[in-house]
């Protein structure tokens, strides 16, 4: 059976945005962004189709900052460093 897809989540409590970034396999060139569209109770989440274990990736947020500093938001620059998905899955 050939990987369909990954669903996806991260746990952030104050983020208002949070995407995947998608690296090459050697993990040095960003290849793709994606939004993740959900967001339930803290978590952000999402089915990436055709994301395989072993794939690298990294992820990015937009979160408020504090209001004493009068700045709505600020936005990662990069994706964090690309990771490997798990090879198995349980």
């Amino acid at each position: 059976m050939g990987w369909q897809g990954v669903n996806f989540a991260l746990f952030s409590a104050h983020a208002t945005k949070v995407e995947l970034c998608l690296f090459s396999d050697d993990g040095k060139e960003e290849l793709q962004r994606l939004a993740l569209p959900e967001h339930t109770n803290e978590v952000w989440h999402g089915y990436i189709p055709g994301l395989a274990p072993g794939s690298a990736m990294g992820t990015g947020s937009t979160a408020p900052m504090s209001r004493k500093m009068d700045i709505a938001s600020i936005t990662t620059s990069s994706c964090s460093t690309p990771t490997p998905t798990p090879t198995s899955a349980r």
